[in-house]
């Protein structure tokens, strides 16, 4: 007869069995087999009996050099990188953060030599059965792209294993969003309109914002941006902050919008009295008729309600000067 087994394994659990001090004792596991109906096979473990003795056996005081390594983290992640055959002086290793508060004295670092952060934190690594050393648990990237798990005596700076676990690639910054098309400066006559457009390729959905001079357009968050009964203030610099899912963004060049009058020159072309007295103006160009009646002064203009081309103005001591004006 055949019999079917499977294995279980378990790494943690809620006691000292597992750790020592409160420092992760390196792959303290149990394993076991078990059959397709319930029944233990058998059963072994790589728990050290007695943890607080084989520190002992192996590091006198052990106590006091958890709290104060002669190897530091810094001179670890040194040795763990020349394990692996990268080449850091330890003074091109930097400290990214503070250590952990608890007493595995977790802390990252980084160095232009190595191709990842680098971690170390404290773990005791049994020696046999009976005898334990304090290392640091080092997990460095190698400069091939493989992830390393290095063990440095927290004493002795000796290595005392080197593990690959993987291949693995760094993490990627999000590529930006890629332009296919790009708005284009424009000129245009005062009351018409324009239409700018982009299009853009990128880790969809895509979200626009349209900006005029540097300042958010309220609600112009399409491809497509649309001006309607142009006016020279709507000259000025448009662009689009394009943006993917995963928040890449990307800002197109400034198209610049020039806003003209064109169209006739502005001017009058007939001004006579008809047989009411009136005064009749008429003038090419469009624009608006302003009348004045103080000389003294440069600014008193004012529009003349419904004036329409021709005009009859009926003149009094009051009105001096007449003008049309866009």
């Amino acid at each position: 007869m055949r019999l079917r087994c499977r294995r279980l394994a378990a790494r943690r659990a809620n006691g000292q069995l597992w750790k020592l001090d409160g420092i992760p004792i390196f792959e303290a596991s149990l394993q076991g087999s078990v059959t397709s109906r319930g029944e233990l096979m058998s059963m072994g473990s790589l728990f050290v009996p007695n943890p607080a003795e084989a520190a002992d056996r192996g590091i006198p005081d052990w106590q006091a050099v958890e709290s104060n390594p002669p190897v530091s983290p810094r001179l670890a992640v040194a040795v763990a990188a020349r394990a692996i055959g990268e080449t850091v002086d330890v003074t091109q290793i930097r400290p990214v953060d503070e250590p952990s508060a608890g007493p595995e004295k977790k802390q990252t670092f980084e160095s232009p030599m190595l191709k990842w952060g680098v971690v170390a934190s404290l773990e005791w690594l049994p020696m046999d059965r009976q005898t334990m050393h304090l290392c640091w648990d080092v997990y460095v990237g190698s400069s091939a792209g493989l992830a390393f798990e290095v063990l440095v005596d927290a004493v002795g700076a000796e290595v005392h294993i080197r593990q690959c676990w993987a291949v693995v690639d760094p993490p990627q910054a999000p590529e930006s969003p890629s332009l296919v098309m790009v708005p284009a400066s424009q000129a245009a006559l005062a009351g018409n309109s324009v239409t700018f457009k982009v299009i853009a390729a990128g880790t969809c959905p895509l979200s626009y914002q349209w900006m005029f001079d540097g300042a958010e357009l309220a609600d112009q968050t399409n491809a497509v941006l649309t001006l309607t009964n142009l006016q020279p203030a709507s000259a000025g610099s448009y662009t689009v902050r394009i943006t993917d899912r995963l928040g890449a963004q990307v800002v197109t060049q400034p198209a610049v919008l020039n806003i003209s009058w064109g169209g006739e020159e502005l001017k009058f072309t007939s001004v006579k009295k008809d047989a009411n007295g009136k005064l009749v103006f008429e003038w090419t160009g469009g624009g608006t008729l302003q009348f004045k009646t103080d000389l003294s002064q440069a600014t008193g203009w004012i529009d003349v309600p419904g004036a329409i081309n021709p005009y009859a103005l009926l003149p009094t001591e009051k009105v001096i000067l007449v003008r049309i004006r866009r």
